[in-house]
């Protein structure tokens, strides 16, 4: 679970920056299979190293990406601040080469966006969030790492100079290093700015959403891939048990949530308001 003092800091900023979550093994692993896949992608769509390489529902593109899914250090935040009726939205490997020198610090490989549509990007309820896991250096400034506007989650009016762009004093740069991870919710301006660090930007975001909504780059799982897993994966795959289950769901689709609900009538620790939190979710 969130810590107070995370809790409070998302609740504040709409970001929170984990570090060294992936880190040994698994790391190696991640990395080792973002490597393959990337090789494979640009073999077979004929890009270069000096082309941006983006791989959408990145999870069926090797198993390794399964860990990810419900990963043990960060997935427990995303069931804190979002209860148990959520699904996997996306899965994107992103691949962005350095830029040349002469670029200008106002350039950006992504402008300014929340990732929402406009008409519920100030709903006051969190629908979505995702999970960066970076899986090269960004910890230096100037590297493509990503930029977010603290506080902008809240839905005051984004302030931008003449040029469009967000003052420097109102950016946060995520500088990281492999392993370190970035949360962050639907609402929260964001964007990404140039990688002068001479090497290629990796990073792997893991999204989830409402399960009323549907999934950013994938329509169904393949039956062959639900069929690997127990009824909590499934469940975050998008699959459902009844004709309505994402919209009028009962116990059966929600497996994820009858486990989650359970676990917190076990906690003694949390108290009534965050119970009631769950079971509205």
């Amino acid at each position: 679970m969130l810590t107070d003092d995370q809790r409070q800091e998302f609740d504040e900023q709409g970001f929170l920056v984990l570090r060294n979550v992936l880190n040994g093994s698994i790391l190696e692993r991640i990395t080792a299979a973002a490597q393959e896949v990337e090789a494979h992608k640009r073999s077979e769509r004929g890009l270069s190293d000096k082309d941006t390489l983006e791989v959408r529902n990145a999870i069926v593109e090797h198993d390794a990406f399964w860990e990810l899914l419900d990963y043990p250090q960060t997935f427990p935040l995303v069931l804190d601040l979002m209860g148990g009726d959520i699904q996997l939205s996306t899965s994107h490997l992103i691949v962005r080469p350095p830029v040349p020198g002469d670029t200008p610090k106002t350039f950006k490989a992504i402008g300014w966006h929340p990732d929402s549509p406009h008409a519920i990007a100030y709903d006051g309820r969190i629908i979505s969030m995702k999970f960066g896991y970076f899986l090269s250096d960004v910890s230096k400034p100037g590297s493509g790492a990503l930029l977010v506007v603290p506080g902008s989650h809240k839905g005051t009016q984004l302030e931008r100079g003449a040029d469009g762009e967000v003052p420097e004093d109102k950016v946060f740069e995520v500088n990281a290093l492999p392993g370190d991870a970035v949360l962050f919710q639907h609402r929260t301006y964001h964007s990404v700015g140039p990688n002068y660090s001479g090497h290629p930007r990796k990073v792997l975001y893991f999204g989830y959403n409402r399960r009323w909504l549907r999934p950013i780059d994938y329509v169904t799982m393949p039956e062959e891939i639900l069929q690997r897993f127990d009824p909590t994966r499934r469940q975050l795959l998008g699959d459902t048990i009844t004709q309505c289950g994402y919209y009028l769901p009962k116990p059966e689709d929600e497996p994820l949530k009858v486990w989650l609900n359970g676990q917190l009538k076990q906690d003694t620790v949390r108290n009534a308001d965050t119970d009631d939190l769950y079971k509205s979710s």
